[in-house]
């Protein structure tokens, strides 16, 4: 199951009116995903000069892990059709090919600046 390989994590201030319940089924009805993967909450506090403030965000941040190369590709191709990105390596779900071409980019990067001297 997909929501297995997945948590979520909120970063918020509960200063706002809003209970951490409330921003917890924000998250999870805006990313369509069941309580099961949610963590513990990190609740901020504000000192009494920031209690002015008006930037904040009344949902705060969300931490999204996800532990699945195959939703990390369809994430990464998301991004790409959105953006109008042409990056194919993002979309390389051979990790060890990857790690092989990386190895040897530095290696010739490294025999570059050696042959240099």
């Amino acid at each position: 199951m997909v929501s297995e390989r997945i948590c979520l994590s909120v970063n918020c201030f509960l200063n706002n009116g809003l209970t951490i319940n409330e921003i917890h089924a924000h998250r999870l009805s805006l990313l369509e995903l069941p309580d099961s993967v949610l963590r513990k909450p990190i609740l901020n506090r504000s000192s009494r000069s920031s209690t002015c403030r008006r930037n904040t965000l009344p949902f705060g941040t969300a931490r999204v892990v996800v532990h699945s190369t195959h939703i990390v590709q369809s994430i990464y191709g998301a991004i790409q059709e959105y953006s109008g990105l042409d990056r194919p390596e993002w979309l390389d779900c051979n990790p060890r090919r990857a790690e092989s071409e990386i190895r040897q980019r530095v290696q010739a990067a490294a025999a570059a600046s050696g042959s240099r001297s």
